[in-house]
């Protein structure tokens, strides 16, 4: 069905969805599920070809900063699917991103759907990481505090640094429920570009040699 439409479909069709999408998320009338089916429909209509843009591409266009945000509501929403969409559009927005970090077959489970539906977002986080340690051995994640006072004119340099790797990143700081999350993958990409560059190439960058 989907390939036939696709044939059909016309830019001018792309852009008439690609404005109901904006006006969806701008409206914030529609729940993380629409969103994420809806896209997931736009991209195998092939509405960001039809642009001229990858997909990635016209997300960013389209969603501007919340692009990462709904990226990860396509993603959630493709994992999920096989669950019943009047079931998965009850499940909160941060259970879902949840239950996807179980295997396939675990997430369809009866029980454990049932629970996305009606736990609050931290007891479900706990249930999933307790499932994951007692069936797969998966220990959740350990967690320290980096804090270091500065400078102002130091501090305004770090968050400019912070910013622009999260643009580069696609990533959207300024969603509070996803700030957190976004905000370790950014430093974690800050580490990793300084650890994994050669120490003399670092040098001449700070240096200016």
């Amino acid at each position: 069905m989907i390939a036939l439409a696709k044939k059909e479909f016309t830019k001018h069709a792309a852009e008439l969805r690609t404005a109901r999408h904006r006006r969806d998320f701008a409206t914030l009338k529609k729940g993380w599920m629409h969103l994420g089916r809806e896209v997931q429909k736009s991209v195998d209509l092939g509405v960001p070809a039809l642009l001229g843009r990858t997909m990635r591409e016209w997300m960013a266009e389209t969603f501007d900063e919340s692009a990462s945000h709904i990226y990860r509501q396509l993603q959630s929403y493709r994992a999920l699917k096989s669950i019943p969409e009047a079931t998965l559009r009850r499940i909160p927005e941060a259970n879902a991103h949840e239950l996807v970090k179980l295997p396939q077959k675990e997430r369809k489970a009866r029980l454990i759907v049932s629970q996305a539906v009606s736990q609050k977002p931290q007891q479900f986080k706990e249930t999933v990481a307790r499932i994951r340690k007692e069936k797969y051995g998966i220990e959740p994640d350990r967690y320290k505090t980096f804090a270091v006072r500065v400078p102002e004119a130091v501090y305004d340099r770090l968050i400019a640094a912070q910013d622009k790797m999260a643009h580069i990143l696609n990533l959207d700081l300024n969603i509070e429920e996803m700030r957190s999350a976004n905000l370790i993958t950014v430093w974690e990409a800050v580490a990793q570009l300084v650890n994994d560059t050669d120490e003399s190439q670092l040098k001449m960058e700070v240096e200016g040699q």
